[in-house]
């Protein structure tokens, strides 16, 4: 069945190209001399082929998604600042009067300063709270993600005019630095 797929994408591909040459006699352009030898090897490779299908549709494909989500978010903060801004009246006298330093105005009678403080601000406190212990945590573990990275990277840099890298046997040590990778990025 994916060989089939795959002879029907290569006829596919040919067709098209054949119509494209026919209209535009694209073998004639320099674009396609340089281009030639890579569409000869995806033409040859199935992998090549499937891949580079892949990459033909998932990107604009992943673009779009992106693109819409971003819309459909920022749609949702329009529509939250318009609420807000339909809930607040200037006119409203109440809303317009801060307490001053020292009003004990909107405190209960009993003096009780704990009761005094509103559930708002209580949760609003805890979430500073959590908010400031998970930024301790993330900081910690994207310098410990930077002292696996940096390193490799450093010497990568090391041999800058050279072409090529000679690295013998590095599977199994990028294997090991990739764990350590999703050790860190994902603990579960």
């Amino acid at each position: 069945m994916i060989e089939q797929f795959l002879q029907a994408s290569v006829d596919f591909a040919k067709e098209i190209w054949f119509q494209l040459e026919y209209r535009f006699h694209l073998e004639d352009t320099e674009a396609f001399n340089l281009l030639e030898p890579y569409l000869i090897q995806v033409q040859d490779n199935p992998l090549y082929l499937a891949a580079s299908l892949a990459a033909l549709f998932l990107v604009p494909y992943t673009l779009l998604k992106v693109r819409s989500l971003s819309r459909d978010r920022e749609r949702k903060l329009d529509e939250l600042i318009e609420e807000m801004e339909e809930e607040y009246d200037e006119d409203d006298p109440k809303k317009l009067r801060r307490p001053e330093v020292g009003d004990k105005t909107d405190t209960p009678l009993t003096g009780n300063e704990e009761q005094a403080s509103s559930p708002y601000t209580k949760v609003i406190d805890e979430v500073e709270e959590r908010k400031g212990e998970l930024n301790e945590k993330f900081s910690g573990k994207l310098k410990e993600l930077e002292s696996l990275v940096i390193p490799m990277l450093k010497g990568l840099m090391k041999n800058a005019d050279k072409e090529y890298i000679y690295w013998p046997d590095r599977t199994p040590i990028l294997e090991k630095q990739i764990e350590r990778v999703y050790s860190i990025t994902r603990p579960e």
